[in-house]
């Protein structure tokens, strides 16, 4: 008999929060319209749909989906999709320059590993972090002293 112990794990579900095409159209429209005129009838999320599904394992360096990771651990796993989200918003200037959906998937599986956690963490902060923050009911950082070592004794 299954006990909460030793009962499977369901998945990270991954649809609670706005979806990546959402924030990405809220964000950065021209990007946001450039990719809805490559892709063709299927949508940025949709595009993006597996990269959710795998919580950008394999989509993202180590270090950067460990940055991802750690966001989604500490307010939710919907919240992948502010940082694929970011990552396109990293992309632009190849994305924008594709032809085809084609083109475009290539570009993001060949670039994507390639943004360092600070590339990611960067757009995050100027795009989306303000969003998440407010969901999350965390306060802004300017409202938040910094601390030091000694600051605790």
């Amino acid at each position: 008999a299954a006990t909460r112990w030793n009962r499977p794990l369901s998945p990270p579900r991954c649809n609670d929060a706005a979806a990546a095409g959402q924030l990405l159209a809220e964000a950065d429209p021209e990007l946001s319209q450039r990719l809805s005129s490559i892709l063709g009838n299927t949508s940025v999320d949709g595009w993006l749909l597996p990269h959710a599904q795998r919580l950008a394992v394999s989509l993202l360096s180590a270090d950067a989906c460990a940055f991802a990771w750690d966001t989604c651990v500490l307010l939710g796993w919907a919240h992948i999709h502010p940082v694929l989200a970011a990552t396109l918003v990293c992309l632009k200037e190849g994305l924008v320059a594709c032809a085809d959906a084609a083109a475009a998937n290539a570009h993001l599986l060949q670039h994507a590993p390639a943004l360092a956690p600070a590339q990611l963490r960067g757009a995050l902060e100027r795009h989306f972090m303000k969003g998440v923050r407010e969901a999350a009911g965390a306060p802004m950082p300017a409202a938040v002293p910094e601390l030091f070592p000694g600051d605790l004794l």
